[in-house]
C-alpha cells in the first residue's frame, strides 16, 4: 500500500495547528509531590502568620492545586473532583473552586501564587484578584479607560476570588462585569481561568445550585463552564472561629 507522505505529514501539522498553544504557569515537575507539599506549608506559613490547617480534604485540595500545576495525571485522581458523564477534566482546562466559607479556597490559592510566581518563578505570573475589587477598579475607571480596564482583565493566567459575591457595576448604568470579562476569556483559547465561590445561600453544598447561579452573567456563560473548568468541590465546615 502507498503512503502518501506528504497527506500524513500535513495532516499532523494541522492537527498540531489546532491545539492552542496554553499561558500556564507551573511548578518544576522534577520536584516530588510529598516536598512541595511540605513547601507549600512552609509557604502558607510564611504568608499568612499561622499553621496551615490539616485534614483529609485539605491536604487532598493543596495535593490536587501541585498536580495541576505540576502537569501531572495524578491530578485527575482527585476525589474532590466533580464531573458529569459528558464533561472531561483536562490540564489545558481552568479550576472552578466551589466550597463554604472558610475553607481554604483562598488562602490556598495564593500560597500557590506565591510559589509560582516569587519561589520558583515560573515566567507566567499567576494574578489573583477578588471580584469585589475588580468592581472597585472599574468604578474608580474614567469612561476613556473603560476599553483598558476590559483588556486588562481579558488576558493572562488569573484567579478571581468570591465571584458570584459582588455587587452589579453601576457607573456607567448598571451592569454585570464578569458577564463580558469572562466571555472575552472564553474565547482566547490561548489563557485558562481560575475562579473561586461560594455555594449558593439557599443551596449549601449543592454543587450544581453554584454552578447554576452563573446564570446571573447570562446563559451562554452559564453553557460553557463545564467545558472551560476542571470543577474541584470543598464539602468540609469553615476554618473560621
Amino acid at each position: 500500500m502507498d503512503l502518501n507522505i506528504s497527506k500524513i505529514t500535513s495532516d499532523i501539522l494541522t492537527k498540531v495547528n489546532r491545539q492552542p498553544i496554553f499561558i500556564k504557569p507551573v511548578l518544576p515537575a522534577h520536584f516530588e509531590a510529598q516536598p512541595m507539599y511540605k513547601l507549600f506549608k512552609s509557604c502558607y506559613a510564611e504568608l499568612n502568620g499561622v499553621e496551615f490547617i490539616e485534614n483529609e480534604e485539605s491536604k487532598t485540595f493543596v495535593y490536587t492545586l501541585i498536580y495541576y500545576f505540576q502537569n501531572n495525571e495524578k491530578f485527575f485522581n482527585s476525589p474532590l473532583l466533580f464531573s458529569l458523564t459528558e464533561t472531561q477534566n483536562s490540564l489545558s482546562k481552568g479550576l472552578l473552586i466551589v466550597g463554604g466559607f472558610g475553607t481554604g479556597k483562598s488562602s490556598s490559592l495564593k500560597t500557590i501564587q506565591y510559589m509560582l510566581n516569587i519561589k520558583f518563578d515560573s515566567g507566567v505570573q499567576l494574578k489573583f484578584q477578588t471580584a469585589i475589587d475588580i468592581v472597585s477598579d472599574f468604578e474608580n475607571t474614567q469612561q476613556e479607560g473603560i476599553s483598558d480596564f476590559y483588556n486588562k482583565y481579558s488576558k493572562g493566567f488569573r484567579v478571581f476570588d468570591d465571584l458570584k459575591g459582588e455587587k452589579i457595576a453601576s457607573r456607567f448604568g448598571k451592569s454585570e462585569l464578569f458577564q463580558d470579562i469572562l466571555f472575552k476569556r472564553f474565547e482566547n483559547d490561548r489563557i485558562i481561568t481560575i475562579i473561586l465561590c461560594n455555594y449558593a445561600d439557599d443551596s449549601p453544598r449543592n454543587i450544581e445550585a453554584a454552578i447554576d447561579e452563573f446564570n446571573r452573567y447570562s446563559g451562554r456563560i452559564l453553557d460553557r463552564i463545564y467545558g472551560k473548568f476542571n470543577i474541584v468541590e470543598l464539602k468540609g465546615k469553615s476554618f473560621r472561629k
